[in-house]
């Protein structure tokens, strides 16, 4: 899939200009969709983003200073991922408001992708997402399928700009994006390993890194007996 873990950080700003911690599952899915549709153009490694430090991190990262596009891409990512918060976490509560009490849901408390379940079949932008999400401590891959992703899967560029793709450490969310994306072009027909590194194998001309659909997905996954639990919101 040629699908390299990038880092969002885990802290945001809400509303008040508060600092927010846990928001790393946000943050993931943000610079996800954003990278998927264009928006951004930098690709950040942390809380404590410092692009340009070194020669090193800009070929890494792919940006080349602290500039005001950069600025604007980080601002961008911190409103859209404050923004699923809300959104997700609105639904949520309002089919559990108990889980506010027990602490299962709040402004600094660690979201995870079960929540989505949630908003499949809502009026909002998720419904038209899959969200596929590697959990790296069981090897196994969760999908979450909105309700209106079917309906344009036919288009592969549609279906492409909207799968979602992130990573599942201990306890910690990252954007899976496609090596292409990251600043560090490879050359076509070299094989990237699952951390993003050329591995000097060749493959089949006929592969691209682009960003993959679901269906790219599922088919990899079961071409190599990867197991994946599909929770559609059509269903």
């Amino acid at each position: 899939l040629r699908l390299r873990p990038m880092e969002a950080g885990s802290s945001n700003v809400n509303e008040k200009d508060e600092t927010i911690q846990n928001s790393c599952f946000y943050l993931s899915l943000a610079t996800s969709y954003l990278h998927g549709i264009g928006a951004i153009t930098c690709n950040f490694h942390g809380d404590d983003c410092d692009c340009g430090t070194t020669e090193e991190e800009c070929k890494q990262f792919g940006c080349s200073k602290m500039d005001a596009l950069h600025y604007a891409d980080k601002a961008l990512q911190s409103e859209t991922a404050l923004q699923l918060k809300r959104m997700i976490e609105s639904a949520v509560v309002s089919s559990h408001p108990e889980w506010i009490a027990q602490g299962m849901v709040g402004e600094e408390v660690q979201a995870f992708s079960d929540f989505l379940v949630y908003v499949l079949d809502s009026l909002t932008l998720i419904s038209d997402w899959a969200v596929v999400v590697f959990d790296s401590l069981s090897g196994f891959v969760e999908v979450y399928k909105g309700t209106n992703y079917d309906s344009s899967e036919a288009d592969e560029s549609w279906s492409s700009t909207n799968t979602i793709t992130v990573r599942y450490v201990s306890g910690h969310y990252q954007p899976l994006l496609p090596e292409e994306d990251n600043g560090t072009m490879m050359e076509e027909g070299t094989e990237v390993s699952e951390e993003g590194k050329n591995t000097g194998t060749s493959l089949d001309s006929t592969t691209t890194c682009g960003r993959p659909n679901l269906k790219k997905i599922l088919e990899t996954l079961d071409q190599n007996s990867v197991f994946y639990v599909v929770t559609d919101g059509s269903d």
